[in-house]
Formats: structure tokens, sequence, C-alpha cells
């Protein structure tokens, strides 16, 4: 699991599940990675060592979001980020914003049957040095299909400011 190393030098233990869970189209896996954090170190340490995880970063992660933050012409915004909380009692669940959904309302007091905006849904696919860009491109296709037969899109419509 991706995690496993950003965490372990923060963590006495480590342990990863990970189960594969079918969904409609695509077969998704999870991980779950736990440890006992280290004395002295806290939450904000465990969110720098593990957000963003370099399964989506690439590694070794410091150089990969260098590269990234060179290449890429837009923010990712909260694609792939970190989305979860702390309780009251410290304990914590976090997951990794990748298929999520972003709506901005364009008509802020227009009721909701009358509301205008724009829906981005970012994807994106491993790129390794003997990526097929036409591969990388029909991965991306096959991750937003479930949203775009949902939303009756039958064309993908890239934003010109995304990501190369």
């Amino acid at each position: 699991h991706a995690a496993a190393p950003n965490l372990a030098e923060h963590a006495a233990d480590t342990s990863i599940l990970p189960p594969l869970n079918p969904a409609p189209g695509i077969l998704q896996g999870v991980g779950t990675v736990s440890g006992t954090l280290r004395v002295g170190l806290g939450m904000a340490d465990v969110l720098r060592a593990t957000f963003p995880p370099g399964s989506v970063t690439g590694a070794p992660k410091v150089r990969a979001m260098q590269i990234i933050d060179e290449l890429e012409r837009a923010s990712r915004g909260p694609y792939c980020g970190a989305i979860g909380y702390v309780s009251t009692s410290g304990d914590a669940q976090f997951s990794v914003a990748i298929r999520t959904a972003i709506i901005v309302r364009e008509q802020p007091d227009a009721s909701p049957s009358h509301m205008t905006g724009r829906l981005t849904y970012s994807v994106g696919a491993g790129i390794v040095a003997d990526s097929a860009p036409d591969d990388e491109w029909l991965e991306t296709l096959v991750k937003a299909a479930g949203l775009m037969r949902t939303l009756r899109i039958t064309t993908p419509r890239p934003v010109k400011e995304a990501p190369l």
C-alpha cells in the first residue's frame, strides 16, 4: 500500500488491509492503514505525512509533487486531497477525494430547479515513463463513465485550464 512508507516514520507499528470492492463497471482497491502514533507527534504530522497520498503523486513523493507543480497549469483543488474529520476524542478518519464531483453555482439566488453552474469531475491515470498516451486517456474515460452515463454526457469536455 502506497501510504505505508509515509506513515511508517510516524507510527510505531502499521497494519494494512487491502480488500477489493467491486462496483458497477470497476473493481476498486481499498486500503486501510492504521498504526500507533509515536509519542510527541499529532494529527498534523499524520496528515502531512500521508496527504497527498503516494498513490496519487507517484514516488518519490516530494520530487513527484515538485514535478506536478511544474507541469500542471491549474490547481487540483480538492481532487485527490483529504476529506475527513477529527472527533473530539481524537479519533480521525480520512479518505482521498478521488471520485468527487465539485459543483459551483453561477446564479446563487436562483431556485434549485432553475440554477445554472458548472460540475467538475476530475479523473486521472497513473503516468509512468513507458505510458501510452492513448491508453491513459482511455483509462480516464473508463473512470468517468459511470458519472457520464448518469448525467447523460456522451462526450467528455476537458477544461482548458485543467492539468495536463
